[in-house]
C-alpha cells in the first residue's frame, strides 16, 4: 500500500478485517478526524503557541507539540490495531483537556476537550467505553478543581478568570458538564447502537443477497451445464440418425453409436447386444474401450432371461434401470468392467420383434436421470430401425447377387446356344476400307478374353511387324460375361488419353446392342416356329379322317422342318406294339 493509500480513509488497512463492517466504519471515521486534526491542528498550533513561547511557558508548548506529533503519528501508522490508534487519539484529547485546565482553568477549552473525549470514546470504542470515559471526565474535572482550589497545583493567571479557583464554581460547572456529558453520551450511544444495528442488518441482508445471488448463479451454471449436456445428447441422437442414413455396414454403425454414447454422455461403458438366430443368447456385437474389445474377441454373450440385466431386458422387452448395481440381484458382475456402479439396458425392438439391447454403464451411483433414459430410448429405437434396415439391405443384396449370378449363367448359356445354333464364328476385321471375315486370334485378343481385362501393348515387342503401332484389346462384357473382344490398332508409339475411355464406352454399348440383336433374333425364331406350328396345326385339323390326318402330319413335318424322314406311329397296347409299328 502506497503512502497516499495509507492516508485515504476509503482504503481498508491490513490490520482490519474487511468483513468486520463496524470496525471498517470506525476506522474510516477515525482517519477522517485524524486528517482534519492534522491539518487544522497545525494551523492552531502555529497561531496559538506564540503567546506561551513569549511568556516562557514551555510546558504548554511541549504538551501541544507532543499532542500534535502523536496525532500525526497515529494518522500515518494505520497498520496499528484500531483500539491502539483510538486510545492514542483519546489520550491526546485528554492531554489537551488537562493542558487547557492548567493554562486557563474553567475558562479554557478543557471541558470541550473532555466532552470531545467522551463523545469519540463512545463512537470509536463503544457504549461501555463511552460511559467509562464520561466517568473519568467527571472525576477529572472534580479532582482538578479541588486540587487547584487547594493550591496543590499551579493556579491560572488572575487575568484569565479569577473565580476559576473557587471550588464551588468547579462543582457548579461540573454539574452542568455532567448533564451535558450524559446527554451527549446517551445520544451518541443510542445513535451508535442504532447505526451498528442498521449496519449489522444491512450486512446480513447483503450476505443473504450474496448467498442468493451465488446460489442463483450456481443454479444458472448448473442449468446451463445441464442444457449443454442435453444438447450434446440430442446432437448425439442426431449424429446417430445421420450415420444410419449414410452407413450401410452394420458393424461400423454400431461402433460409431456406442462410442458417441460413451463420449457425449460421459458414461463408463456402452455396448450393443444382438440376439442369435435361435434367440437363446444375446451376443455382444459392439462395445467401447479395451474392455469391450476383449469381450468381443472372447465372444461374450448372455443367456436370454437368465444372465444379467441385458438377459432380462431381451426376455421381457422392457427397459431396466439400476441406480445401484450392488442392490440389484439381476445384475451380472462383469470382471472386465469392475468400476460399474449403475446400469441401464433398453431393448432393441423392430417390427414388434426383440432383436437385441443397448447396455450403458456408469462408474457413478445414481448416474442416470429420466432425461438420459428418454434420450437413450430414442437412440435405441433408431438403432433398432437401423439394424433391421441393414439386415434387409443385406438380404436384398444377397438376392441381387444371386439374381446377378443367375443372369450371368443365363447370359452365358444363351450365347453359347446362339453361337452353336448359328453354326458359324463371328470374326470381322476392318482394314484398308474393307471388311475381312478371315481373322486369326492375336495374342492380345486371347489375353483380353482370358483375363477379361483391357490389354494395351506395342508392336515394338513383335519383331515380325514392319510398322510401329499400339494395340488396344477390349473384352466385350455383358453381365460380367465376356462375349468377345474388340482389337484396335493405332499407328505410332502412343495414343491420345481420351481414346481408351471412348473405346470402353463403345464396347459397353456394343455388348448391349449384341444382346438386343440376339433377343430380336430369338423372338423372330420363336415367331416363325409359332407360325409354322399354326400352319401345320391348321392343315392337320382340315381333315377328319385318321389316316389322312397322319399322312398330312408326316408330310408337313418333313417339308417344314426339312427332315428327310419322318415316322408317325399309332399304338393301342403294348402287345400290339410287339408286332411292330404301323408305317404310313
Amino acid at each position: 500500500m502506497t503512502f497516499l493509500e495509507r492516508l485515504d480513509p476509503r482504503k481498508i488497512p491490513l490490520s482490519i478485517n474487511p468483513e468486520d463492517h463496524i470496525s471498517v466504519f470506525r476506522d474510516r471515521i477515525l482517519q477522517y478526524i485524524l486528517l482534519g486534526s492534522c491539518v487544522f491542528g497545525l494551523i492552531t498550533l502555529l497561531t496559538n503557541l506564540s503567546v506561551p513561547i513569549s511568556r516562557g511557558l514551555w510546558s504548554i508548548v511541549i504538551a501541544y507539540s507532543t499532542a500534535y506529533l502523536l496525532m500525526v503519528l497515529i494518522t500515518l501508522l494505520r497498520s496499528l490495531a484500531l483500539p491502539v490508534r483510538t486510545s492514542f487519539f483519546l489520550l491526546v484529547l485528554y492531554m489537551l483537556s488537562l493542558s487547557s485546565f492548567f493554562d486557563a482553568g474553567l475558562s479554557g477549552g478543557g471541558r470541550v476537550f473532555l466532552l470531545t473525549f467522551v463523545a469519540f470514546a463512545a463512537i470509536l470504542l463503544g457504549a461501555r467505553q463511552g460511559w467509562y470515559a464520561a466517568i473519568a471526565s467527571i472525576l477529572t474535572l472534580i479532582i482538578f478543581g479541588w486540587l487547584m482550589s487547594a493550591n496543590i497545583i499551579p493556579q491560572p493567571p488572575v487575568s484569565v478568570m479569577a473565580n476559576s479557583i473557587k471550588f464551588d464554581q468547579w462543582i457548579s460547572e461540573t454539574t452542568d458538564f455532567l448533564v451535558l456529558v450524559v446527554a451527549v453520551t446517551s445520544a451518541i450511544i443510542v445513535l451508535t447502537a442504532g447505526l451498528q444495528k442498521t449496519i449489522t442488518t444491512q450486512v446480513g441482508l447483503s450476505n443473504e443477497l450474496t448467498k442468493e445471488r451465488n446460489a442463483l448463479e450456481q443454479n444458472v451454471k448448473d442449468r446451463v451445464s445441464e442444457i449443454q449436456q442435453r444438447a450434446a445428447q440430442l446432437e448425439t441422437a442426431g449424429q446417430i440418425a445421420r450415420d444410419i442414413s449414410k452407413l450401410s455396414n452394420l458393424d461400423d454403425l454400431l461402433s460409431n453409436a456406442v462410442n458417441l454414447i460413451r463420449d457425449r454422455f460421459g458414461f463408463y461403458h456402452a455396448g450393443i447386444f444382438l440376439l442369435d438366430e435361435q434367440h437363446e443368447f444375446a451376443v455382444l456385437r459392439s462395445a467401447t474401450g479395451d474392455a469391450g474389445r476383449a469381450m468381443i474377441e472372447s465372444h461374450h454373450r448372455l443367456r436370454v432371461g437368465e444372465v444379467g440385466i441385458v438377459g432380462y431386458v431381451v426376455a421381457q422387452g422392457k427397459p431396466r434401470l439400476t441406480l445401484d448395481v450392488g442392490e440389484d440381484p439381476v445384475h451380472f458382475r462383469n470382471p472386465n468392467l469392475p468400476l460399474t456402479k449403475s446400469e441401464v439396458a433398453l431393448p432393441l425392438i423392430a417390427s414388434d420383434q426383440i432383436i437385441g439391447a443397448l447396455d450403458v454403464q456408469s462408474d457413478k451411483a445414481n448416474a442416470f436421470t429420466e432425461e438420459d433414459v428418454k434420450i437413450l430410448q430414442t437412440i435405441t429405437d433408431q438403432l433398432a430401425v437401423a439394424v433391421e434396415k441393414t439386415r434387409l439391405v443385406e438380404k436384398l443384396q444377397q438376392s441381387v447377387d444371386e439374381l446377378e449370378s443367375s443372369y450371368q449363367v443365363f447370359t452365358q448359356k444363351s450365347w453359347r446356344a446362339h453361337l452353336k445354333a448359328s453354326h458359324r464364328n463371328y470374326n470381322y476385321r476392318y482394314r484398308q476400307s474393307k471388311i475381312d471375315e478371315r481373322v486369326t486370334d492375336s495374342p492380345e485378343t486371347i489375353a483380353a478374353f482370358d483375363s477379361q481385362k483391357l490389354i494395351i501393348s506395342s508392336s515394338i515387342d513383335q519383331p515380325d511387324e514392319e510398322k510401329e503401332f499400339v494395340i488396344v484389346a477390349l473384352p466385350i462384357k455383358l453381365r460380367n460375361q465376356v462375349l468377345g473382344v474388340v482389337d484396335v490398332r493405332f499407328e505410332g508409339k502412343t495414343i491420345p488419353s481420351d481414346v481408351v475411355p471412348m473405346l470402353e464406352t463403345i464396347t459397353e454399348r456394343l455388348a448391349l446392342a449384341l444382346e438386343n440383336a440376339r433377343l430380336v433374333e430369338e423372338i423372330q425364331n420363336r415367331a416363325e416356329r409359332e407360325r409354322m406350328i399354326g400352319d401345320i396345326s391348321a392343315k392337320i385339323r382340315s381333315s377328319a379322317d385318321v389316316d389322312k390326318v397322319l399322312r398330312i402330319a408326316a408330310e408337313e413335318l418333313g417339308r417344314s422342318l426339312g427332315i428327310p424322314e419322318v415316322l408317325v406311329q399309332l399304338r393301342t397296347t403294348s402287345n400290339q406294339a410287339a408286332n411292330g409299328p404301323v408305317e404310313v
